[in-house]
Order: C-alpha cells, then structure tokens, then sequence
C-alpha cells in the first residue's frame, strides 16, 4: 500500500462540527495511533516501554477523558513529526522524511531555556557545515487556553531591515517592520558597536508563557557561518 496514504482515518468532515474538544481529540489521537503502530510496530516491540497497541490506546483514552489532553511518547512525537513532512505535498524536500531528527523540548520552561535551545538546534542543523533535518518541538499550548510558549520571530535566522537617510532600505525589507517593532518596544537598533550591514541577524524574541514578559537575545555572530555569494558582473 501507498504509506502516504492514511488507510485508517484523516477523512475530511462534511458539514458543522458536532464534536467536543475531547472527542476530536480522541479520535485524531485514535487514528494517529493506528498510523503509527502500523509503521512502527516491527522495529519498536522490543524497545524498553513499548506498549502493545490497544493497551497504549487505553492509555491515551483515559489521558483524554480524566485532563483533556494525553502526552506523546518520544517517537511518536518524532514520528509524527516526520509524518506530517512525509504527507506535505509542497515540500519537495519531504523526501527526506526519514532523516529527520527530534529535539524534545518539552520540559523547557524559561526564556532563557528556549533561547538556549534554539541555539542547540541551529549548531547541531549546521555541524558538518550543510543542513541537517532537525525539529524542535517546545511544550504545547493548553487546550482551550492561549497559554504556551512562543517565539515572536518566523525563522530562527533572518536578517534585520533599517531605513536609510536617502529613504532607501538596508537589508532584508521583508523584516522591515519587525526590525521597527524591535527599536519600539525592545529599544534595539542594530548591532551593539553601531555599525550596521545588510547582513545582521535578527535578536529573538521569546515569551515562554504569555504571563512572562516577552525578552530579547541577541544571537552571536558564530552561531552560523555565513555563505558568501560572488557574481561575475554583479558585485
């Protein structure tokens, strides 16, 4: 059969939404299950912890039905995640699925900390110098709530945007307004020596709980080597 066919669910719904928070829950967290012990089974059963697959359905039924919510397992989590890249149909890296690599974030509880693994993902992605397929995955949102961790930029490395006095712009315009927000609300203007580049990173901004202030980190110039581009007629 075609693996990047759901055999066991993922059927769309027709028509208004009946269901409660727990039964979507439930019956997405039914149908992964299936899709996992189907691919997995065979290489997992004699791994430490293993549960067959009604004991471990059991399992999560009663997670759901006793908090809302269930806990995924380090490979399922990783699976999952690598499922979700397998069944992209836009992504034309997605052959590389199974490659991809799991950093379990989930106890990660401070600004700090998520700044720390972010900087952990980005060395272990470009350790032998060309990326490597990794995913960081924090903890989770609180069903029905606004709370859990966020990271205010779109992308882990991006470069900053400032207008210049002749109107024009520096660096990458698509984070103009980002770079703004930064000067506004985190009084950062540019690199600390004043000298600024079309080519200086973005400082994250992390918030590991919406109660917690959100903070600024800059990120130091050696996190990742920089690819040099020469053009024969364009300097």
């Amino acid at each position: 059969p075609n693996r990047g066919i759901c055999p066991s669910g993922c059927r769309p719904r027709v028509g208004p939404n009946s269901e409660t928070h727990n039964e979507t829950l439930l019956r997405e967290a039914m149908e992964f299950l299936e899709i996992y012990y189907n691919d997995r089974h065979d290489e997992m059963k004699d791994s430490k912890g293993f549960l067959p697959k009604e004991e471990r359905m059991a399992e999560v039924k009663m997670s759901i039905e006793e908090t809302g919510s269930y806990e995924q397992t380090f490979d399922e989590l990783e699976h999952g995640a690598r499922v979700a890249w397998r069944n992209a149909p836009k992504c034309s890296n997605r052959k590389y699925w199974e490659q991809l690599k799991l950093l379990d974030c989930r106890g990660v509880e401070t600004n700090e900390g998520i700044f720390q693994s972010c900087l952990d993902h980005i060395s272990k992605a470009m350790a032998c110098g060309s990326s490597e397929c990794y995913i960081s995955i924090f903890k989770p949102a609180v069903p029905g709530t606004l709370k859990g961790p966020r990271i205010w930029n779109d992308q882990l490395l991006s470069y900053a945007s400032y207008r210049s006095d002749d109107g024009g712009i520096i660096g990458d315009p698509k984070n103009l307004r980002f770079t703004e927000m930064l000067k506004e609300r985190f009084d950062w203007s540019g690199p600390q020596d004043g000298r600024r580049s079309p080519f200086d990173y973005i400082p994250l901004v992390i918030q590991a709980d919406p109660e917690l202030k959100p903070e600024l980190f800059e990120l130091p110039l050696e996190i990742a080597r920089p690819v040099h581009l020469n053009h024969p007629r364009y300097p």
